[in-house]
């Protein structure tokens, strides 16, 4: 029987705190393998389909290599260089108001044509 303070009675604690951690490291690899399985699988179906469109009709002579894809347009959720120049012109035109340089109706048009893509 152990006294009030004395360690030698915690094993119970420890083992469970282990067992979940090593549980939680389990799940962490198997989300991870999952999402490289399905980006893997959804890039198969993607390029076979490609592969599939572009030599329908040929005349049995084998296909010319097929150059890769950019990255951005075969990797989704990846920004677009259009939208990240988008956000830099924003950052300026607020820049420019917080600054005092600009009034408020200069910074509402040209905000209005960034919505509307009329300015870079």
């Amino acid at each position: 029987m152990t006294g009030y303070g004395d360690v030698g009675g915690g094993y119970g604690l420890a083992t469970g705190i282990g067992v979940l951690l090593v549980l939680t490291l389990v799940a962490l690899a198997a989300a991870s393998t999952r999402r490289r399985y399905r980006r893997r699988s959804i890039a198969k179906k993607a390029s076979s389909t490609a592969n599939t469109a572009a030599h329908q009709g040929s005349t049995g002579a084998s296909p010319a290599r097929r150059t890769p894809q950019p990255r951005e347009a075969s990797t989704p959720g990846l920004i677009r260089k259009d939208r990240i120049a988008l956000l830099i012109a924003e950052g300026l035109v607020i820049r420019e108001r917080l600054a005092g340089d600009i009034d408020a109706a200069t910074y509402q048009s040209r905000m209005h044509e960034l919505a509307c893509g009329r300015r870079t």
